[in-house]
């Protein structure tokens, strides 16, 4: 556990800083851009993760899966190096594929071939994120954690002062956003990749890169499944209420993706590696019941500071035009929260290797998200859109629950979880019901809200006492040594 929280902890700077150049430059884009012109750039966004889905085969997740398979190093950089190169010549195949088709795409998504361009140049992007994530699924995989943190750093320099450049200075509006994307993730690219194959090599081993693909192929079907979901909603906000409705849907899930950055990312990055050394131990699913709790507390808290807290900063960053989004930040919130336990829950399916309950999960999710969203969004908008997506994600995290204890039951505190999901939906809709009176003290409301929260908790009897105390020990030693007096 505590190797866990360590690289956890690290990987949540990495994180945070991966992420900061967005939140850095949210003022500059939000003062040079229209709630219109963000909403082209989130549809922008939405096609290239719809692509990189489909290119990207979940061979990162593979290559993380494969490589405690082999108990010999040679083995397991002959592995990485094939899923790297594998990688990159389905990405550059696909992308050259695509690339004469986004003229046409760009008239079905804005009504002009205009910008064919900012699609194209999206693909682009997503070649080098690819072969980087198999580089990072490496670091992840050797617990070099700290590696991850200098190729986040190094992207957050560039990312601000290209962007800054771009937009600010020369005035280039998306496309100036992209072309600052494409010049961070280059040299972010460079050294992951780079010192990927300098420690691995080049080589490519048919017979590993086919049992990869044997593994990995019902994440395809699922991840394209999820992503073309997961953009539905801002696809038909356009189509009913246009470009500025998915500006401002972006705007909201921008200010959620913090709890992401902040718990989340960094969480899945550490413990996907930490659930496969661990699952010959004969404590693994002890291990694994109490982490899904101490992380749901973790998200809850995140979740009501966000939606307490996101209000305000939105007034101070962006322009008056852009304050509508604040309504729909609380619903998101909820929405992050459920599907975070979703992660830990899918751990049965990848240890008995049955990730076609994958697709099965992500199919069933994604036929109530469209449903709903066909139902809801033309008579209540952005919020129905939120509706939809948090209603969804309930339905995605029982039915992954179903399946993996099926394969491998755990015995989770399913009364603890209900208590921190009803804390959570209290204060959460306490805050929305705030913004929507448009109460004028929000900001000291906010701060009692979320003070409350672990009143709540520790009141409900959600943890042992000797887990209260263990933790308070763990924090009042952490902040002596931030200190330096432990």
């Amino acid at each position: 556990m505590k190797r866990l929280f360590k690289h956890s902890s690290i990987y949540a700077l990495g994180g945070i800083v991966n992420r900061a150049g967005a939140f850095l430059l949210l003022p500059l884009y939000t003062s040079h851009l229209t709630p219109s012109e963000y909403g082209t750039l989130e549809l922008v966004y939405g096609v290239s993760a719809l692509v990189s889905s489909l290119l990207g085969v979940g061979l990162a997740h593979a290559t993380l899966r494969f490589y405690f398979e082999f108990q010999d190093e040679l083995e397991r950089k002959h592995l990485v190096s094939t899923t790297l190169v594998g990688s990159g010549v389905v990405a550059c195949t696909g992308v050259a594929l695509l690339w004469f088709t986004t003229p046409l795409l760009s008239r079905v998504l804005f009504g002009s071939s205009q910008e064919a361009s900012l699609l194209q140049l999206g693909l682009l992007i997503l070649i080098l994120q690819l072969s980087s994530e198999i580089g990072l699924a490496y670091f992840r995989a050797r617990e070099y954690s700290t590696r991850f943190v200098v190729s986040s750093f190094l992207r957050l320099l560039l990312q601000v002062g290209c962007n800054y450049y771009s937009v600010a200075i020369l005035g280039w509006g998306v496309w100036g956003i992209l072309v600052g994307n494409f010049m961070s993730v280059g040299i972010s690219w460079g050294y992951v990749v780079g010192t990927t194959v300098y420690e691995c090599g080049l080589r490519f081993h048919q017979t590993k890169f086919r049992q990869v693909l044997e593994y990995s192929f019902p994440f395809l079907l699922s991840t394209i499944v999820s992503v073309a979901v997961l953009y539905s909603d801002r696809f038909l906000l356009k189509a009913l209420y246009g470009l500025e409705a998915v500006g401002l849907y972006a705007l909201a899930l921008k200010f959620v993706e913090l709890g992401n950055v902040l718990v989340l990312e960094p969480f899945k990055n550490s413990y996907g590696s930490f659930r496969f050394s661990i699952m010959k131990n004969e404590n693994v699913k002890d291990v694994q019941a109490k982490i899904v709790i101490y992380m749901a507390a973790m998200v809850g808290l995140l979740v009501v500071g966000i939606s307490a807290f996101s209000p305000s900063v939105l007034r101070i960053m962006t322009t008056q035009e852009y304050w509508p989004a604040e309504l729909l930040i609380p619903i998101l919130a909820a929405g992050l929260l459920v599907s975070s336990l979703g992660y830990p829950f899918q751990t049965g399916i990848l240890y008995m290797k049955k990730t076609k309950y994958l697709f099965y999960v992500t199919v069933m999710a994604g036929i109530v998200k469209i449903i709903l969203s066909i139902a809801i969004i033309p008579s209540m908008g952005a919020i129905g859109a939120g509706i939809a997506f948090l209603l969804a994600e309930v339905v995605s995290v029982s039915c992954m629950l179903f399946y993996s204890q099926q394969l491998f039951p755990v015995q989770y505190d399913y009364r603890a979880l209900g208590k921190i999901g009803g804390i959570c939906a209290l204060l959460l809709g306490l805050i929305w019901g705030i913004l929507f009176m448009k109460y004028g003290g929000f900001l000291g409301a906010g701060v009692a809200i979320v003070f409350c929260y672990p009143v709540l908790l520790l009141s409900a009897g959600c943890f042992k006492r000797e887990e209260v105390e263990a933790g308070w020990q763990f924090a009042v030693h952490r902040i002596k040594r931030m200190r330096g007096t432990a």
